[in-house]
Order: C-alpha cells, then structure tokens, then sequence
C-alpha cells in the first residue's frame, strides 16, 4: 500500500494563512503525517494483545514523549510523558493498535502538569489525552499487526524534524532479500544545525528548535503532494523549486522526506514483541551558540559563532540556504560546543566548491579548542568547476571525542579567494 496523503488536518492547516513562527494547527488525529493512518487492517478484529514500546532518552536533555492514536483506536496512558536525560520508560501497547509518537522539547509545565513546549506542544498540558501537538517534530509511526499480520513503521519527517528518532524491533525475523524487515528505522543525525535558513523555526533568542519540511513551510500542492500533484508520478522532488527534501533524505536515508518517499522510508516486522525508539541529541543551535551540537549533525558552515575575513551568499547546493564564501588565505570559522561524544570519531567530510583560477588552491584545515593548536586534519581544494559546482570531501583524523571548540581554518599559499564551504560533519 502507498503511504500516499499528509493528514486532513494538515491540508485544512495549510489552506490557512501561514506564519513561520507559530503553527497554524496540531497533528491530526484521524491519519498520520504520511498516511499511516489510513492503513486499514483485513479481517476481523483479533483477541487482545500488547506490544511493549520502549522510549529512551539519549539526548542529554529532558524531554516529553506524546502519542496519538489513530480514530477508534486507544489512548495510551494519558499520551503524555516526562523523560529525564538518560532515562527509558516502557508502556503496553494493544497489538492492533495505530498512531504516532513524538518528543515534545523545551517544556516547562507547573505541578498539575499545565504549561507549554516549544516543539510538538499539546493544548499546554503535559499529558495530552487524545490531543495532537503542534506539527514541528519528527514522528514515529506504527500500526501493529494483531500477531497476524505484519507491523508497519516508519519515522517521518513529512511535517518536521525536532529531534533524531530511531526504531528497533525486539525480536522479529530479518530477511537478507529485504533491508526493510526488522530492521532499524530513522537515523541519527541532527538535522537542526544545518538546516536551510528558509526552513528554521527558531525561538526568541535564535535557537533552531526545529527543521520544517517545504510542505510546512511554504504549504505549496506541489510540496506538499496535493492537487495536482497527488500522485507518486506527479509529486517528483528534483522537479520542486528548491528539493528541500534531499536535505532531509541525504542524511537520514531511512526516513521519510515528503509524502511519497514510501520505498525507502516503510519497515515492516512479523514476530516482535516489542520496538525502542530512541531519541537523540537535537542541542539547540543559531549564530549565538546554544547547547551542544552533533558532531555527526550535518553543521551549516553559516552557523558559525565567529568569523575572520568570509562572507555568505545563497547557494545553489541541494538543501539551499547559505554558504561561506570569499575565503582566502588566513580566513576562520569557529563553532562552539561540538559534542564528538564518547566512542570517538575519525572522519571529517566538507562540503565545498571552487571556481578559482588555474594554479589557485588552498588546504581546508580543522582545529580543535584554540587557532593555534595543530590541525587534527586537512584536505586540499582547488577548481572544482565553478564557485556553486559542490563536492563532499572526506579526511581522516586521529579519533576525537568529548566537547570541543572547532575552528574551520583555510591556509593558501596566494593571496585569492580558493573556496566555498556550505556545509560539514565527521564521522
């Protein structure tokens, strides 16, 4: 089956007028973001079961998971939740059931649970009760299979990103012929510190809170996957003004992008009795720093927190936004509270470009904590074809880990410009 509208509440939301700041509407409650909603499983219904879905916090900061269960199907627990830092928390789940989870972020609520979120906020109260949330966060979507049929899940980004997301089943039987059976969906990444500056929801002192989706942004059928429009055939990213979507696919290939991303984005399990989800690290991040952000994030070049000697254009690369340009021999950008975390990364990838002229190159260095320290890795960049002609560019590095300060330095030999930088991430 396709996976093949956005909610009717999402539609009836988006033909009002939009503001980007405050949402215009709440997920709906009789269809998930991509169409979960509408999966209709055959046959009778079959003798009560349960699943047991497990939320864990590795984000490194509080957060409140939320569900909402598709029309006719049950509310789980009072649908609202406080998880600490490094928390998990299980509830049951009835094995037919079908709905969405969610993580609401930056929550204050009083001690009778009244308050407000800035991502995925209910109506102001800490257990929703069947109510949906504001459409600026990722979702994970289910509809169990009542042990006769498989399970159907996905992580959707259709309306937005706020926080990583990732799904694992507990016990099931994977399939060497099927990448999509049993195994994880989502990915990882924090999406919102390279996200395109059209897309940014941002609070009052300019922390990216979330990465809307073009359909949430602009509300537009043709990004929305509506009118004419409405067809797998007809609904094609590479043909949208700007494919905003590939932002979001490029760094999470197992997650849904826009409404018809069904082949690579639907998971199926038979068998399990149970699924994680997993949230991670979503630090706040703007020119002004905020929190600690992903060192595996894809980090916007023009989200630095200070600068020596650049300019930032609008760029042309896949996922839009800003670039860094005008670099030139002693040119600097530095980043605050990049988290490496504790296993280590080895790998530094730079998204850059380069029209300079014959005989013109320069190195891409990267520093850690102080520009005077030694470069942890380098790699080396000339013409690429034009100052808007991009490549992804991978060093190695000896392995970092923890908190750090990273500077991007750029070192040349003459006096002219020699690259772009739109974006970069380690690995």
């Amino acid at each position: 089956m396709s996976f093949d509208s956005i909610t009717e509440a999402a539609a009836r939301r988006l033909a009002r007028p939009h503001s980007r700041r405050r949402f215009l509407g709440w997920i709906g409650g009789t269809a998930a973001a991509v169409g979960l909603g509408s999966f209709a499983l055959g046959g009778k219904a079959k003798a009560a079961g349960t699943v047991t879905v497990t939320f864990v916090n590795n984000s490194g900061q509080t957060i409140w998971p939320a569900s909402l269960n598709n029309s006719g199907q049950a509310v789980l627990d009072n649908a609202g939740w406080e998880l600490a830092a490094g928390g998990s928390l299980s509830i049951a789940v009835p094995n037919t059931w079908s709905g969405r989870f969610w993580a609401r972020t930056y929550c204050t609520f009083d001690s009778s649970g009244v308050g407000s979120c800035e991502t995925g906020d209910c109506g102001g109260v800490l257990e929703c009760n069947g109510a949906g949330g504001q459409p600026n966060v990722s979702l994970a979507e289910f509809a169990f299979g009542g042990g006769t049929a498989n399970d159907v899940y996905d992580v959707s980004f259709v309306d937005a990103f706020n926080i990583p997301i990732t799904i694992a089943p507990v016990g099931g039987t994977t399939s060497s012929s099927d990448a999509y059976q049993c195994t994880t969906a989502g990915c990882t990444a924090n999406l919102n510190p390279g996200c395109p500056s059209a897309l940014r929801d941002v609070d009052s002192s300019g922390n990216i809170i979330a990465c809307l989706s073009a359909c949430q942004e602009f509300g537009t059928n043709q990004y929305c996957c509506q009118g004419a429009y409405d067809l797998p055939s007809t609904c094609i990213t590479a043909d949208w003004p700007v494919d905003y979507a590939a932002y979001f696919k490029s760094a999470c290939p197992g997650a849904y992008s826009y409404a018809f991303d069904d082949p690579t984005s639907t998971f199926n399990c038979g068998g399990a009795s149970g699924y994680v989800i997993t949230f991670g690290d979503f630090g706040a991040s703007s020119g002004s720093g905020g929190g600690t952000t992903s060192a595996t994030s894809t980090i916007t070049a023009s989200g630095y927190t200070a600068e020596n000697d650049t300019q930032t254009e609008e760029t042309s690369d896949t996922g839009g936004g800003l670039d860094v340009g005008y670099i030139q021999n002693g040119s600097w950008l530095q980043y605050d509270n990049i988290n490496f975390g504790s296993a280590g990364l080895t790998q530094f990838h730079g998204r850059v470009a380069s029209g300079a002229a014959t005989g013109i190159s320069g190195l891409v260095e990267v520093v850690l904590d102080d520009l005077s320290n030694a470069p942890v890795t380098s790699f080396s960049i000339a013409n690429t074809g034009g100052w808007q002609a991009w490549e992804t560019v991978p060093s190695n590095m000896s392995t970092v880990t923890g908190v750090h300060t990273v500077y991007i330095v750029f070192v040349s030999g003459q006096s002219e410009d020699f690259v772009n930088i739109h974006w970069f991430t380690f690995a």
